[in-house]
């Protein structure tokens, strides 16, 4: 195996980014601190007569965002996406959502997805999702029902994230060994499903597969980048 699919790659990054969304500190990183978001800037990477981005053309400001320390000595940039804000236009899922659930009044000024998830956050647990939840967590029975907001829900059921807590002996010995970080001891083990697949790898392998992994964090990031800035400039989305 010389390199995992970006298919895989992509579906495991999703699925590690939902995942790490609540079990680490939040913290919001401004965009508009880091970019000088002009028409000159979105003209380099924006096409604006065919809607093509040429992500190549964008580089990216790494104090705009949380860093991670990478593994196997890999000098590639490890991009915390539990931290990225993510400020692409709002989705027309989520204006529907927002419609569906009775906040059609919120829907033009929530301008981001992240305005959005800030929002869903802040609102009540429905009383029947409320009841299921206490069953599971009885700790939250000290938030009364109508009192329980999705915020609180997941702040106080994140998982310890350790390696103690989150490995066998053996994964966390061979993650250890091989100078891997407990971030990417997740990713690998949700990509590969057993430590024994991983072991099959050589070094040369595992480390492209983690090459890999924090090239798409990178690529990640400069969507959300040329979204807002498109965004911004002109006012419009293809």
């Amino acid at each position: 195996m010389k390199k995992i699919g970006l298919t895989i790659i992509v579906v495991v990054s999703v699925f590690i980014f939902i995942f790490l969304i609540n079990i680490s500190s939040k913290k919001n990183y401004n965009i508009e601190d880091y970019y000088n978001i002009d028409k000159q800037f979105v003209n380099k990477f924006y096409d604006h007569s065919t809607g093509l981005i040429d992500y190549d053309e964008i580089k990216l400001n790494y104090d705009a965002y949380s860093l991670l320390d990478t593994s196997m000595n890999i000098k590639i940039k490890n991009i915390n996406l539990d931290k990225l804000v993510d400020i692409r236009p709002l989705m027309d899922e989520h204006l529907e959502k927002l419609i569906a659930d009775g906040y059609s009044d919120m829907a033009d000024s929530l301008k981001t997805n992240q305005d959005y998830f800030n929002f869903m956050e802040k609102q009540i647990i429905p009383n029947d999702l409320y009841y299921s939840i206490i069953n599971r967590y009885p700790k939250l029975k000290a938030y009364p029902v109508g009192e329980l907001t999705y915020s609180e829900y997941h702040s106080l059921t994140k998982p310890e994230v350790s390696w103690d807590s989150m490995f066998t002996p053996e994964e966390k010995q061979y993650f250890i060994e091989k100078k891997i970080t407990i971030y990417d001891g997740i990713f690998l083990l949700h990509a590969f499903k057993t430590i024994d697949n991983i072991k099959k790898m050589s070094d040369v392998e595992l480390e492209q597969v983690l090459v890999d992994e924090y090239l798409y964090k990178q690529k990640r990031c400069k969507n959300y980048l040329a979204l807002y800035a498109i965004n911004k400039i002109y006012d419009s989305i293809d």
